[in-house]
């Protein structure tokens, strides 16, 4: 008869998946997508209000991608495309009910859901198959059976998003990407799978761009036609792979697929029950035939045990016993009482638990209990106590003895001593510890450039590995004395941290000096110790007992130490101990190194960054007001000094004045204005030859001048010069107020550098002053009447068009007079040129002198004619002012002898005015202000006239 075995029927919940991914039914795609990748499922259960929705699987993942739509706002319960198939958890116990809904819906999963519609598991092709033991089903079946042949081929140069489409519209779980080979073939290379595209599209990449072989699954495993599908189940569950491709054995030309799918359609449900019963009558019988067998054997076991058992038993080495469910010894070989030291009758009749330390009896017990409900051999690990009051460790095998009835009678067991492979295991664990803890120190230091997470967790962890009270460290103080930074210790004893220890007992020669040369300091129990009297009564206080100390150094010099104290008792340190403390302190110094380093590049940077902020505002600026104060607030912010001054030199006063001064608090006396003497001053004597002074402490002056100056700012000076054109300006003027303070060379550097910068800024300011003046005079002339000293005819045309647009947007009236000098060329005639000239300029000077506000503007608009421009002006007040001009020019008394208008130069003044519109322009009010002067001179001249036009549209715009 064929032998067969099957897996267990009853009961398969083995492969009811607990571990369910679950997602409410409103999660967007994108993020069920991620969820799915991260848990490494192909399922995810939708559920509302705890029942359940639906399933959402890979399928339904390819369909949502190849929509196109953005899957952050698609819900997962609209991307559903069929009905979760469902289990009853009855149904979930038999294997024929699992194949059957699966063969039936052609379904990816089965939910398993309670009598609430609610999921507790899911059933999978691949649960199912890890459960499949040896078969004969699957041995009689051959893979050109069974494998799918109409399959999707791809080329590896297609695109993700290609691919992606396929498989939507094949309705397909896999493509196989192939390439062409010799004579047509096409050889498999890689197979995409729904889950490589939800992990392809959890990653946010661009399908459009990505080729397939970005996401091809690993290489290949394939079968031939003819091999069982029991070789291939085995295959794919050792490769861990769902899919396998079907090549010809000569060609290697892709034949088809075999996935979890077509082993599960393999197994018809049908055949099954017919094995199954089989199975069952063989079972049966066989199961009788052993039953017998086995009465027998015992029955010759138990006729022979009283005659050689035991006295083959007690040459044994190993120990053995026997006892009864209840604990009772009933057997010891001579090794057991060798072992114990105790007679076989003394042992017999107790109960071999007594022998267990007290604290391991109920586990011991517990667990030498369930050999009576085990079915063969339980092993147990424990201690015992030795003869000696020490404890060692054992290993027993027990086995129990059970009647015809199937009670148990007696239990057997035989046990060694692996008190040696113990303590092995024990210090190879320590060692790992070690090497683990060394190893994450090392990591945490080059990943890390925190010292204080670094110095914190190394506690912490030192502590766990020694398993003792308190770990420390401690850091030494410029004087000897120190600070506990770091530690941590045992809730039942008191905390040091931040404590400073100076105590008299801790002298320098005999307790800090040893640890300078590398001493390591190893106290037992500090009452046997020998320490002096104050030592142990400071330890004491800190509740210490035992203490282990090592130092760290920072290069060559003592940084601090690292402590390991045991506050309970006294601890004998081991080597291993002192060895990894020694390494953890090198870890550290390693630590303080980076720190430094690390600390000394911040402050650099930082130096630049407040050097690069002085230099880009003296470059930004031609204020000196606004550099200076720049300057000194950014150096006494950077160099960590009390006050920055700047002082410039008056060679013609003989003295230095404060002209920009930054502190660091109100109370230091202000430096701006401060005049401080340049003669009998040896200080400003260096500055003047262009040396840097340095003085460390004030009170090494001796000149009285300086000596003065320093009742009010004692402390340490550093005085740099500035010099602009090759001569001293000033200086630049640092102080660390009322304290000695020796200048290094980096805060000198600084200084030169913001000094050389000042003197750049200095000279820069006054070539711009002088640019200003010299652009301001340019101008002047450009815009002024060389003769009149009155604004000319470009200021004229510029002022008369600037305001016409202004007053057109405001609507306002804007009056001009043009005047001329009445016979003006019978002056020059008569007087000469030179006279005609100074009369020019008396009447401008009159007609500049009769105007009253700052906007109105006198021009002289040619030869002998002057142009006056009046803002906001109505004609009536264009008037008054053309009166009063009038009266002004004759009030010179200029003699005008050829005059046929009187004994005095006079002038004609033509008045026009309007509200700027959009349809006039200036050329406009200046043709009406002309025309109006023609008519003043044609009636007579010495008079004004205004423009009539110009009067009716001012009228007409009131």
């Amino acid at each position: 008869m064929v032998q067969i075995q099957l897996p267990d029927i009853n009961p398969f919940r083995a492969n009811l998946k607990k571990e369910m991914l679950t997602v409410a039914q409103d999660t967007p795609v994108s993020v069920v997508i991620q969820k799915m990748n991260r848990r490494g499922t192909d399922t995810a259960l939708v559920v509302n209000g705890g029942h359940l929705a639906g399933v959402f699987g890979g399928r339904d993942g390819v369909a949502a991608i190849a929509s196109g739509k953005a899957l952050a706002g698609v819900p997962v319960g609209e991307a559903i495309a069929h009905a979760a198939v469902t289990l009853s958890e009855s149904e979930a116990d038999n294997l024929f009910a699992i194949l059957d809904a699966f063969h039936n819906h052609q379904t990816h999963c089965l939910v398993i859901v309670n009598s609430q519609n609610r999921p507790v598991g899911i059933i999978t092709p691949a649960s199912v198959q890890e459960r499949l033991t040896p078969c004969d089903l699957l041995k009689f079946l051959r893979v050109d059976e069974v494998m799918e042949t109409g399959i999707l081929q791809a080329s590896a140069e297609s695109s993700v998003r290609e691919l992606v489409n396929l498989m939507y519209q094949s309705d397909a779980h896999c493509v196989a990407i192939v390439e062409s080979g010799a004579a047509g073939c096409r050889h498999p290379v890689g197979i995409v799978t729904e889950r490589d595209l939800l992990q392809f599209q959890a990653q946010n990449l661009d399908g459009e761009g990505a080729s397939v072989r970005t996401i091809v699954s690993h290489p290949v495993i394939v079968a031939a036609p003819q091999d069982s599908l029991w070789t291939v189940h085995r295959r794919m569950l050792q490769s861990a792979v769902r899919q396998l491709a079907v090549v010809g054995d000569g060609d290697g030309q892709l034949l088809g697929l075999v996935t979890q799918r077509s082993i599960l359609r393999a197994l018809n449900p049908a055949d099954w029950l017919e094995v199954a019963t089989t199975v069952h009558s063989s079972r049966s019988q066989c199961m009788s035939e052993l039953s017998l067998q086995i009465a027998e054997r015992q029955q010759c076991l138990h006729q022979s045990r009283e005659t050689q058992s035991y006295n083959l038993l007690d040459n044994f080495g190993d120990l053995i016993c026997c006892y009864t469910p209840e604990g009772i010894l009933t057997y010891v070989n001579r090794a057991y009482c060798e072992y114990f030291r105790q007679p076989p009758e003394k042992l017999l009749g107790s109960n071999f638990l007594s022998l267990i330390p007290e604290g391991d009896r109920e586990r011991v017990g517990g667990q030498v209990a369930a050999v009576a409900t085990t079915a063969g051999i339980m092993t147990v690990e424990h201690q015992v106590l030795a003869p000696d009051g020490s404890r060692r460790w054992q290993e027993w095998s027990h086995r129990a003895v059970t009647d015809t009835g199937g009670n148990v009678t007696e239990i057997q067991a035989i046990g060694r001593d692996i008190t040696d492979r113990k303590q092995a295991e024990i210090l190879l664990r320590q060692q790992v510890e070690r090497e683990r803890l060394l190893s994450e120190m090392t990591q945490r230091i080059r990943r890390s450039l925190d010292l204080d997470e670094i110095l914190n967790t190394t506690v912490v962890e030192v502590r766990q590995c020694l398993d003792i009270d308190r770990v420390l460290i401690y850091q030494f103080d410029p004087d000897w004395s120190g600070t506990v930074i770091v530690e941590a210790v045992a809730p039942q004893h008191p905390s040091i941290k931040g404590r400073k220890l100076s105590d008299k007992c801790l002298s320098i020669e005999r307790c800090i000096q040893p640890y300078t040369r590398g001493h390591v300091h190893r106290v037992e129990d500090i009452y046997t110790a020998g320490l002096a009297d104050c030592y142990v009564d400071l330890l004491s206080e800190l509740q210490v007992r035992a203490n282990l100390v090592i130092p760290i150094f920072q290069g060559e010099k003592v940084w601090g130490l690292l402590a390991a104290q045991n506050c309970g008792g006294p601890r004998r340190w081991q080597d291993w101990e002192v060895h990894l403390l020694q390494q953890i302190s090198a870890q550290v110094s390693i630590a303080l190194h980076q720190s430094y380093l690390y600390r000394q590049t911040q402050q650099q940077a930082h130096r630049e960054q407040a050097l690069n902020r002085v230099i880009r505002t003296i470059r930004n600026s031609l204020d000196l007001n606004t550099i200076f104060q720049a300057s000194t607030a950014e150096v006494g912010r950077l160099l960590g000094v009390d006050q920055v001054s700047i002082y410039q030199y008056h060679p013609a006063a003989r003295l230095w004045q404060g002209v920009a001064d930054y502190r660091r608090h109100s109370q230091i006396p202000d430096s701006l204005g401060l005049e401080i003497p340049d003669r009998d001053n040896p200080l400003a004597a260096q500055l003047k030859h262009l040396q840097v002074v340095r003085i460390d402490s004030t009170e090494s002056l001796q000149d009285g001048v300086n000596r003065m100056v320093s009742a009010n700012f004692p402390g340490a000076w550093l005085l740099v010069p500035l010099e602009v054109n090759e001569s001293i300006w000033g200086s630049l003027s640092l102080l660390t107020l009322g304290r000695n303070h020796p200048w290094d060379v980096r805060q000198v550097d600084v200084a030169r550098t913001v000094a050389d910068q000042l003197a750049i800024a200095i000279h820069q300011s006054q070539i711009y002053r002088r640019l200003q003046l010299a652009n301001q005079e340019l101008k002047r002339q450009a815009t002024i009447d060389g003769l009149t000293q009155v604004a000319n005819r470009l200021r004229f045309d510029t002022y008369l068009h600037r305001e016409w647009h202004r007053l057109k947007r405001e609507q306002q009236p804007l009056s001009l007079i043009l005047c001329d000098i009445d016979q003006f060329k019978r002056y020059n005639d008569t007087y000469g040129h030179p006279a005609g000239d100074e009369c020019l300029v008396r009447v401008a000077q009159a007609l500049q002198g009769g105007l009253r506000r700052p906007a109105d503007l006198v021009a002289r608009y040619g030869g002998e004619e002057f142009g006056i421009i009046l803002p906001n002006t109505t004609e009536a007040g264009a008037v008054r002012v053309a009166e009063s001009l009038q009266t002004a020019v004759e009030a010179l008394h200029i003699s005008h002898v050829a005059s046929d208008v009187g004994d005095w130069v006079t002038i004609s003044l033509g008045v026009a005015c309007e509200v700027p519109t959009i349809e006039g322009s200036p050329a406009h009010l200046l043709k009406s202000a002309d025309l109006a002067l023609y008519q003043a001179k044609e009636r007579g001249r010495n008079r004004y006239y205004v423009d009539p036009v110009g009067c009716d549209r001012l009228e007409k715009s009131g």
